[in-house]
């Protein structure tokens, strides 16, 4: 060991080295120390919450977004799109692969998005269309437990 002030046991890690940093138990602390021994403080180093004033999004993208890019939350329940649509065929055209496109007499157009053979649709049938929770949309013919997906398309 030499005899000058300042001088630190045999083995133990320099002060400012990262070897040093992995004993702080306080995060900030220890982030810090990371950022000291490795040049990060120079460069300007940011809070972990906030990006780069450089990158830092305009306000009214904060207030509709949220906070720096993640997208809040709407907790409002839609009160505007009904959960169920009840209608009479007035018009079907038969498409491709099992589809159909049905014209209700609400004036609403729907296209089923899949095909059942089991379920058979017909000019002048009253139709169930339910909104699942998730999105999209249900069809089924009224008494019949069987549905299918569907689009509005008007």
């Amino acid at each position: 060991m030499t005899g000058h002030a300042g001088a630190h046991p045999a083995g133990a890690p320099e002060p400012g080295a990262p070897e040093a940093c992995a004993r702080i138990t306080s995060d900030s602390a220890r982030l810090a120390c990371y950022d000291a021994a490795f040049g990060r403080a120079a460069l300007g180093a940011t809070t972990p919450d906030r990006p780069p004033a450089s990158q830092t999004p305009p306000p009214d993208a904060v207030e509709k977004f949220g906070d720096y890019g993640q997208l809040k939350r709407d907790h409002q329940a839609k009160t505007d799109v009904p959960k169920r649509v009840t209608g009479q065929i007035t018009h079907l055209s038969s498409l491709p692969n099992g589809l159909f496109r049905l014209t209700l007499d609400n004036q609403q157009s729907w296209q089923t998005t899949q095909a059942d053979w089991a379920l058979d649709f017909k000019t002048g049938d009253r139709v169930l269309i339910t909104r699942l929770p998730l999105g999209g949309y249900h069809v089924s013919v009224a008494g019949n437990s069987r549905s299918v997906s569907a689009k509005r398309t008007q």
